[in-house]
């Protein structure tokens, strides 16, 4: 009788290594996958930093209390304002007309705090003034403030822009009665 490779225990080939099987390979695969992608997940969170929560709710709170007395002032003086830019200038004008030599501008970008604009308008004529600026194409929170006085309102590039007295609210929020 004949015996075949199949049926004699001492003609079978010996076990390969460990690691030329495949299902070693896909056990230590999957979770190894799973640690680089978590990896990756906390590169793009360090990178990418929310910037919604404010750090500082104390100190913004104490500000808002001088915003309220220069607003006060610029309604007593009943000041309104237009925000406009062509080609990256923008120009406010101050009805009636002000004498202050400059004014300071800050736009809040609405989702990105690294993108908001800070900027000092220089008087050109009577009751207006300007400022070159970087801008993107997103509705800002506009604040323009002197020593004395305050105007807030929203804005988007492109278009005009009423400054009013008052504190400017958050993107979603209505204005308060003051």
């Amino acid at each position: 009788m004949a015996m075949d490779s199949t049926t004699n225990p001492m003609m079978r080939s010996a076990p390969k290594p460990w690691w030329k099987e495949p299902w070693p390979w896909i056990v230590i695969g999957l979770p190894g996958s799973m640690v680089v992608i978590g990896f990756a997940l906390l590169g793009i969170a360090i990178r990418n930093g929310d910037d919604v929560v404010n750090p500082h709710p104390y100190e913004r709170g104490l500000a808002v209390g001088g915003v309220i007395l220069k607003a006060r002032e610029a309604r007593a003086m009943h000041l309104q304002g237009n925000l406009r830019d062509e080609d990256g200038v923008l120009t406010l004008r101050v009805v009636p007309a002000v004498q202050d030599a400059t004014v300071s501008l800050h736009l809040e970008h609405p989702f990105r705090a690294s993108l908001d604009v800070d900027a000092t308008m220089r008087r050109i004529g009577p009751g207006t003034y300007e400022a070159k600026v970087p801008l993107q194409a997103v509705q800002y929170s506009a604040q323009v403030q002197t020593a004395n006085w305050s105007m807030s309102g929203r804005w988007q590039p492109g278009s005009t822009g009423l400054l009013q007295p008052g504190e400017s609210q958050p993107t979603g929020v209505a204005p308060l009665d003051q």
